[in-house]
């Protein structure tokens, strides 16, 4: 019968022993173990000089050997005296690792170096262009049912003052995909179609949304820039919000732009 063998006592302080002995220290204990080793150093290397401790009124002389042995001794000592806390800490970073490894993340971004807009071609030879951002897990856990929505659409004026063209949450299309919810394995990307235009009718936008609301067909034919707010859900996991600058100018000048 296989049994998972787990470290024993011995075990456990033979890592915190190779702990001791490896764990690299930060600044302040460099310089706390900087000048204890110095202190030892000095002594061993003059011998001949007394060094002088005085506490409560008694005086000791110190050899060079035993400063050294005493320095080095402690230096030893403390390190040891961290070491379970120096192994506690790097399990515990071991185990937020995973966790942040295991739980369902989102991750949304435009792809280099298309930024955004994707140009294919039609069975009749001409050319579409495709308005899309791209959703990918961002941990090791498959985002089941997955859908990417329209949250706000608003059109920003000349003279400083926003049009708004969606108020409410619309499903967008996924690219190749017929279902508005699908599920994306880890290291696999899948874009979302927000619109898409055609170069024989190259002042047109249609709108891959589902369904497709009266307004924002109309307005977003409008030539000007628009801010696009986005969001990613997937069960069990956080929402992932979005916001987008698009350029429409027709089929030659349009470019998409991801907020921080």
């Amino acid at each position: 019968m296989h049994t998972d063998r787990k470290p024993g006592l011995w075990g456990y302080w033979g890592a915190v022993a190779r702990t001791a002995w490896r764990h690299s220290l930060d600044q302040t204990q460099y310089i706390l173990f900087g000048l204890l080793a110095f202190t030892g150093l000095i002594g061993w290397l003059l011998p001949g000089v007394p060094m002088i401790m005085n506490s409560l009124g008694w005086t000791f002389d110190v050899t060079g050997w035993q400063a050294a042995t005493f320095t080095f001794g402690t230096i030893i000592l403390i390190r040891l005296f961290l070491a379970p806390y120096w192994l506690h800490e790097a399990q515990q970073k071991d185990v937020a690792e995973l966790q942040s490894r295991l739980t369902p993340k989102i991750r949304v971004f435009l792809e280099a170096p298309e930024n955004g807009i994707h140009h294919f071609p039609a069975t009749d030879g001409s050319l579409f262009k495709y308005v899309q951002f791209t959703v990918t897990p961002a941990s090791d856990v498959v985002l089941a049912g997955c859908e990417a929505r329209l949250e706000n659409v608003e059109r920003l004026n000349l003279d400083g003052t926003t049009t708004q063209l969606a108020e409410e949450h619309i499903h967008c299309g996924w690219s190749n995909h017929p279902s508005i919810s699908l599920d994306i394995h880890p290291r696999v990307q899948h874009r979302v179609n927000m619109f898409h235009t055609n170069e024989r009718r190259p002042d047109f936008l249609d709108v891959d949304t589902v369904p497709k609301k009266i307004l924002l067909p109309t307005e977003i034919q409008v030539f000007g820039d628009y801010r696009i707010s986005v969001n990613v859900t997937a069960k069990e996991t956080p929402t992932y919000n979005a916001v987008f600058m698009f350029h429409w100018g027709g089929f030659d000048d349009m470019s998409l732009t991801q907020e921080a």
